[in-house]
């Protein structure tokens, strides 16, 4: 849905969350495909979703010039060109239900398939949105889900689980009883503050096989957040 000055405050902070692109009027490009490809997700996913296209203009009246001050980092005072615009654009931000604290996508822009796994991740942490994200397994997300209530419990049911599968099932499950075990030697606050510290590593150049990984790290962190 386009949004501007008028709709988004009427529509934005309801009674779903809402996913807002903040770009130029007419996108293009590999970040447009992949916000594309997540808004085609999340109705294959079937659940609540707003999603939503904020257009900045350079000329005319200059549309929604204000909320690229208000949301994107540009300047009040600053004059937006066309030629600015790769550096403010695209800004990604996810809106949770009921008014809840806007949270802006901080992972990486480098490419379509890292753009669109990072923003699904996003989806899933702060909007509930189940996706079959890279590196993860369904069953043990599924636990993931549980361990703030019970860290021990979900621990032995996840290794439980791990025992039951094929030698690729374990190595892509590692990282889960990795984290649950950081998580009951440090608290539920480990998997927040770690997902924070991976998204700010994957906003840096680092390659992008590394990047991959991260990315399949953040993935299943966004479980247990």
């Amino acid at each position: 849905m386009n949004l501007d000055n008028y709709t988004m405050p009427l529509l934005v902070g309801k009674s779903v969350p809402a996913l807002v692109r903040i770009d130029r009027e007419y996108p293009y490009g590999d970040s447009n495909d992949a916000f594309k490809e997540v808004a085609v997700s999340v109705t294959e996913s079937g659940s609540d979703l707003l999603v939503g296209h904020v257009g900045v203009s350079t000329w005319g009246d200059r549309n929604n010039n204000d909320l690229a001050v208000k949301y994107a980092g540009v300047p009040e005072t600053e004059t937006l060109e066309y030629s600015s615009m790769d550096t403010y654009f695209p800004k990604f931000i996810l809106f949770p239900k009921d008014k809840g604290a806007e949270v802006p996508y901080t992972g990486a822009k480098d490419n379509k398939d890292n753009l669109k796994s990072g923003l699904m991740s996003l989806m899933k942490r702060h909007a509930n949105i189940y996706f079959g994200l890279p590196g993860c397994i369904q069953e043990l997300d599924t636990i993931a889900g549980k361990f703030k209530g019970g860290p021990d419990a979900a621990l032995t049911e996840a290794k439980a689980a791990v025992a039951k599968m094929d030698a690729d099932g374990k190595a892509k499950a590692e990282y889960y009883l990795k984290a649950m075990e950081k998580g009951k030697a440090k608290g539920h606050e480990h998997f927040a503050a770690e997902s924070k510290r991976l998204e700010g590593l994957m906003g840096g150049s680092i390659a992008g096989d590394k990047k991959k990984e991260m990315q399949k790290k953040l993935n299943i962190l966004a479980s247990f957040v």
